[in-house]
């Protein structure tokens, strides 16, 4: 079983892909978010699951 940190630290290696329609209707349902805004998050700030996350927290806040 993985203590916290090591799944954190396997959490902030996970890349979002959009290639494939799955993966498109995995991130948007899993992130609450439309397809355009995913990929415009995706373009601003990479596709790092962890960093996506964080940009989405401070847009709510």
């Amino acid at each position: 079983m993985l203590g916290n940190q090591e799944t954190e630290d396997l959490r902030s290696k996970r890349l979002i892909s959009l290639e494939q329609e799955y993966e498109i209707r995995y991130w948007t349902k899993s992130l609450r978010v439309t397809e355009e805004y995913l990929r415009q998050l995706i373009a601003k700030y990479g596709p790092n699951e962890m960093t996506i996350r964080e940009a989405l927290r401070h847009t709510a806040a």
